[in-house]
This record gives structure tokens, C-alpha cells and sequence, in this order.
């Protein structure tokens, strides 16, 4: 939500004549959001106790071992 109320105000901002800056802004936020909202990471979340080990393992053909 924040990231999209940045985006669209240095959107206005810049396209109103603003500093130069304000693009930065927008290219920034805008990359950030895209990030943000990929789906297909390759991301695995689990929780971890104090103490436990957690070996991860990546073979060659990109595979990915807990």
C-alpha cells in the first residue's frame, strides 16, 4: 500500500513538470513493487527452533534440498 501511494504521487509529481528526481522515485517504487508481487519465487519459509541446524543443499540442475 505504501509503496503504491509513493508510486502514484511521484507519478503526478514528475509528469506535472517536477525535478527530474521524482522519475528516479518512480522507476525505484515501481521495481520495488514488481519484486515484491512475482509469484514464482523460489522461496521456502519454515520455522526454525533455537538451536536446530538446517542444511540447503543446490544440485547443479537447480534443484534445491532441505
Amino acid at each position: 500500500m505504501f509503496l503504491r501511494w509513493v508510486f502514484r504521487r511521484a507519478t503526478r509529481r514528475a509528469t506535472t513538470g517536477g525535478h527530474w528526481a521524482w522519475w528516479i522515485i518512480v522507476a525505484s517504487t515501481w521495481l520495488l513493487q514488481r519484486d515484491r508481487n512475482q509469484r514464482d519465487r523460489a522461496t521456502i519459509s519454515m520455522p526454525i527452533k533455537p538451536g536446530q541446524q538446517v542444511l540447503v543443499t543446490m544440485k547443479e540442475d537447480g534443484e534445491i534440498s532441505l
